[in-house]
C-alpha cells in the first residue's frame, strides 16, 4: 500500500529474502497433493488455466493448500471473517500477482473472485522445480512472492498509522501502480470491499473519495467504477507517511 520509498529498509523488506527461502523450503517439502476430484476451482492439473465467475469461491479457509495461483485477468480478494461476523479483506490480487502461497498445509483465508477471473494454478509441490526449469517464469514468480511478503507489513502500517484520507490515497496509488494504469484506476471492487480492506466504514470511504474529488486530487468517472488520478503528486504527498 505504501510507496516504494516507504518500503525500502522496512523490517519486512529486509527479511523478505530469508522468508522467501523458508517458504521455498516449505513448498518443496510438500509431499502429498493428491485430492479427490470435487469440481472445485482449486482441484486442477499442473499449470491448469482456470476461469471462475464473479463471487465464486476459489478456496475456503481451512482447505488443504495444494496449489498456488497466478492471476491472468480479473481481481481476487482474500479475506477472513471475525468471530462477530465482520469481514476483513487482507489483499486484492490483480493480474501478475500470486495468491494461495503460504506456510502450512491449510489455507488461512478464503479467496473469492471480485469479478470474472482467469488464473493459472500450479501444484505446490512442484514450485521449486518450476523455479529452476522455467527461466522466464521463475524470476516473475520470485518477484511476485517477495511483493507478497512485503505487503502484509505495509497493510499493518496503513491500518495502524494512517488517517482515512491517507489510506484511500495510498490504496489508489498502489492499485494504479500494480495494474500499470498511469492516470486512471478501474475499480473491480465495490466501495464496501475497499472499506473492509482499509478498516473503514462504507460511509467514510464514500466521503473521502468525495473530498479528494472536491480538492482536485481525483475525478470520479462515470458511475464511480473508475477513478481518474488528476493530481498524483499531491496524492503521493498525502500517502507518504513513512520516509
Amino acid at each position: 500500500m505504501l510507496s516504494r520509498n516507504a518500503l525500502r529498509g522496512s523490517p519486512a523488506s529486509r527479511g523478505s529474502i530469508g522468508a522467501a527461502h523458508a517458504l521455498l523450503s516449505s513448498l518443496g517439502a510438500a509431499v502429498d497433493v493428491r485430492v479427490p476430484p470435487s469440481g472445485r476451482a482449486d482441484k486442477v492439473p499442473p499449470g491448469q488455466r482456470c476461469a471462475v465467475q464473479r463471487g465464486e469461491v476459489v478456496y475456503s479457509i481451512g482447505d488443504r493448500c495444494t496449489h498456488f495461483r497466478r492471476v491472468v485477468s480479473g481481481t481476487v480478494r482474500t479475506l477472513k471473517l471475525t468471530p462477530d461476523g465482520r469481514r476483513q479483506i487482507d489483499a486484492f490480487h490483480v493480474p501478475g500477482d500470486l495468491f494461495g502461497m503460504q506456510f502450512g498445509e491449510r489455507h488461512q483465508c478464503t479467496a473469492e473472485a471480485v469479478d470474472d477471473v482467469v488464473f493459472i494454478a500450479y501444484p505446490r509441490s512442484g514450485f521449486v522445480e518450476l523455479m529452476k526449469d522455467d527461466t522466464a517464469l521463475g524470476p516473475q514468480l520470485m518477484a511476485s512472492m517477495l511483493r507478497n511478503l512485503d505487503r502484509p507489513y505495509a497493510h499493518i502500517v496503513l491500518l495502524g498509522c494512517m488517517s482515512s484520507r491517507e489510506r484511500v490515497a495510498s490504496f489508489l496509488l498502489d492499485l494504479a501502480e500494480r495494474r500499470s494504469e498511469a492516470d486512471q484506476v478501474d475499480l473491480a471492487m465495490t466501495r464496501m470491499d475497499i472499506a473492509d480492506h482499509l478498516g473503514l466504514t462504507l460511509e467514510t470511504v464514500s466521503r473521502v473519495l468525495s473530498l479528494l474529488a472536491q480538492g482536485g486530487l481525483i475525478r470520479i468517472v462515470g458511475k464511480g467504477r473508475a477513478i481518474k488520478l488528476a493530481h498524483k503528486a499531491k496524492l503521493r504527498m498525502l500517502a507518504e507517511l513513512i520516509q
